[in-house]
């Protein structure tokens, strides 16, 4: 006589299967999530640097003021980053902070950097991509 159906070992292995499959899954999007998230670091301070340099071909100097560049919060748009400015050189050059906040601390690249001359810096190797 033939058995219909499955055993309980056959569904077990099954379920198995199908949790290291969604593990693989919401690890993977996890971390497209942080990628994803790293565009705002990277608008933020490319925005106010060339808010910077709109400010300086006025004023023959830098600031570390966001109200003397228009800027009304240190949030990148989707608030993933907060952004800090430090003045260089007696003022003439510039060093841009992205320091990541909220969920986005766990992303293994951490802070980025931007210089007054271009420069552009990772915690991590790759990071600006």
């Amino acid at each position: 006589m033939k058995q219909k159906g499955f055993t309980l070992i056959e569904i077990l292995i099954t379920l198995v299967i199908l949790a290291i499959l969604a593990s693989i899954a919401i690890t993977s999007y996890q971390s497209y999530i942080l990628r994803s998230h790293r565009t705002d670091a990277m608008k933020l301070l490319l925005d106010t640097a060339g808010t910077q340099e709109s400010y300086y071909s006025f004023k023959y100097k830098y600031t570390d003021s966001l109200g003397e560049l228009g800027l009304r919060s240190n949030k990148s748009d989707y608030g993933y980053y907060q952004l800090s400015i430090q003045l260089v050189n007696n003022g003439k050059s510039y060093i841009l902070t992205a320091t990541p906040v909220g969920s986005q601390v766990t992303d293994s690249c951490g802070s980025f950097q931007l210089y007054s001359d271009g420069t552009r810096q990772a915690s991590k190797e790759g990071c600006w991509k």
